[in-house]
């Protein structure tokens, strides 16, 4: 009797293995680690080394696929009509003026679609190869990133950090908040921390990794993500529990290995969690970590509850457009009608509501629908240990994302992106191997130039206008600004090389209206309602005073001082305006 053909993803099934394809696995289990352990974040764009990683690794991983025979050609999954929706309704926004800068809008699509490209990358590879093959050597990849990245962390927590010469990350004090590793931010540590975890439970699963060596490794993971102090930890270990017991295998072998395995998490999340904040319990508390993971209203729920209401009436508001990409902090601080509570941030804090905020309607449904049949597609699939990891990781990646802004890094877009890939049993086939590899080769000279590009910006932010070379400051600039992906930051950190102070007050408020859209801090906030008083437009200076004042109840008064030395100067131009001003702090 002939055995039914099985599903040609999820399940064991080789082609014809290639050199090439074992280079792009190499590529891409450096992409699942690599960005995690660098130590740079440096102003003025702190995730940039780290993202900057993730993008050429991912890169590389996909030109090292090309070219390909007749007999494995490239697949493209349904998931990626989401990264091409959404590169769509950017490029519309641009095209309405909705970007401050067009390198904004350029940026993004090319974000979006460097995502779409890692999904084909990972559907292309699970058909070679294999998707146990494939997903064997991305969790290997991972648990040796998170084990390193453990130990950056637990240097951290023991204060042994500088020993190692930059290497690791200077923490913050740990008393006040949890270890990050060389992630510079607790709740990405923790979730790649428990990607690391999970892709740990799979490799003991499937009897490639000793279930003594896999309770060790879990044992430092838990500890470590007990020391973030993120509170999204246990709802990663729920998951990651439910999971287990809802979509594993429960047959044979694997039956006994997965009820002790399932006693052990148990047991060392109740004691990991107990030990690791041991040496930290006082008299009068549990210690910072545990008290934070129990303090709800510790900074949990309040933030993301205000940003969540703002997205909503963004969207409300803006429903079919939305407000823009990059408009979501100066959309908030138009909506502002007491004190911010919070600060003012670029994200909504939930990828949903980020969606509906900046994008409208059609930006959540160009996610919504292709992940829901996406989700649909892959519980049809036959139960396998491959299902319950990419479940699991995806599971942690999608929770993430409900109560952080994970996507908008390119090392979490990146994962997300390639096991959605994996994980899609659909493809069409695509034969476009020279168009790919000009277009691979050309993303990977704009990635080498935007690494140049960043270097100069970071030595302009730090000399500023004091730079011994102004001419060569202004040449450099100027480049940037014309050329450069990272546009924006020239004119934010040199606002004097493209306008000078003496210049006609219009050219200067167009510019700092620029910044304002791209970045809206206190600075340059208070400082666009006092062009708008130098230009004559008195009331719209007011209420620009008012939005500033109420984004930024802590600078206010440093600002509006500031004001008010204008107004002695030259009252005939800013009198009205610090009178309003000062009728504002009279009644806070």
């Amino acid at each position: 009797m002939q055995m039914p053909a099985m599903p040609a993803v999820l399940p064991d099934v080789r082609l014809d293995a290639r050199t090439g394809d074992r280079w792009a696995c190499v590529m891409l289990g450096l992409m699942a680690s690599l960005p995690f352990l660098q130590p740079w974040h440096d102003l003025p764009l702190t995730s940039f080394h780290a993202e900057w990683l993730a993008a050429v690794c991912g890169l590389f991983g996909m030109l090292f696929l090309l070219p390909r025979p007749a007999a494995s050609p490239l697949l493209v999954p349904a998931i990626t009509v989401a990264p091409l929706a959404l590169v769509a309704l950017a490029m519309l926004q641009l095209a309405a003026g909705k970007f401050a800068y067009a390198a904004s809008g350029v940026l993004l699509a090319l974000y979006l679609l460097w995502a779409g490209g890692l999904a084909v990358a990972g559907r292309t590879l699970a058909a070679s190869m294999g998707a146990a093959p494939l997903l064997a050597r991305l969790a290997w990849a991972m648990v040796a990133g998170g084990m390193v990245s453990a130990a950056f962390g637990l240097l951290q927590y023991k204060g042994w950090w500088s020993a190692f010469g930059g290497l690791v990350s200077t923490p913050q004090p740990v008393a006040e908040y949890g270890v990050f590793g060389n992630l510079s931010q607790q709740n990405h540590f923790a979730t790649y921390e428990a990607l690391a975890l999970a892709s740990c439970a799979y490799l003991a699963l499937t009897g490639q990794l000793a279930l003594r060596r896999a309770l060790t490794c879990g044992a430092v993971l838990l500890a470590v993500l007990a020391l973030s102090g993120s509170r999204s930890m246990l709802l990663y270990l729920a998951w990651l529990l439910g999971a287990g017991l809802l979509l594993a295998p429960v047959t044979g072998r694997l039956q006994h290995l997965h009820r002790w395995l399932r006693i052990a998490v148990l047991v060392m999340v109740a004691a990991v969690i107990v030990l690791a904040v041991a040496a930290r319990i006082t008299p009068t508390g549990l210690g910072p970590q545990l008290t934070r993971l129990v303090s709800p209203q510790n900074g949990a729920f309040g933030p993301r509850m205000f940003y969540w209401e703002h997205a909503l009436h963004m969207f409300m508001s803006h429903p079919w457009l939305g407000v823009g990409f990059d408009s979501f902090a100066l959309q908030l601080e138009a909506q502002l009608t007491a004190p911010a509570r919070f600060a003012v941030d670029q994200y909504a804090h939930n990828l949903p509501l980020q969606l509906m905020a900046a994008a409208g309607l059609p930006g959540v449904l160009a996610l919504a629908v292709p992940v829901l049949l996406f989700a649909v597609r892959l519980g049809r699939q036959p139960r396998t240990m491959e299902r319950l990891y990419l479940c699991g990781a995806l599971g942690i990646l999608l929770i993430h994302s409900m109560l952080e802004q994970p996507l908008h890094y390119a090392y979490f877009l990146g994962l997300a992106a390639l096991l959605a890939g994996i994980a899609d049993p659909s493809g069409r086939q695509l034969r476009a191997n020279t168009i790919a590899v000009l277009a691979l080769v050309a993303l990977l000279f704009t990635a080498v130039k935007t690494a140049r590009d960043h270097a100069a910006i970071r030595e302009q932010f730090e000399q500023g206008e004091a730079a011994a070379d102004l001419a060569l400051r202004a040449r450099t600039l100027h480049h940037i600004r014309d050329y450069s992906l990272l546009a924006p930051l020239s004119e934010l950190i040199g606002p004097e090389v493209f306008v000078a102070g003496d210049a006609p007050v219009a050219a200067r408020r167009a510019l700092n209206e620029r910044v304002l859209h791209f970045a809206p801090t206190d600075e340059v906030a208070f400082r666009h309602a006092a062009l708008l008083a130098e230009e004559g437009r008195m009331a719209d200076a007011q209420a620009q005073l008012r939005r500033a004042t109420l984004a930024y109840p802590e600078s206010a008064a440093a600002y509006l001082a500031r004001i008010d030395a204008l107004a002695a100067a030259e009252p005939a131009v800013y009198g009205a305006l610090a009178a309003y001003g000062r009728q504002l702090q009279s009644t806070r």
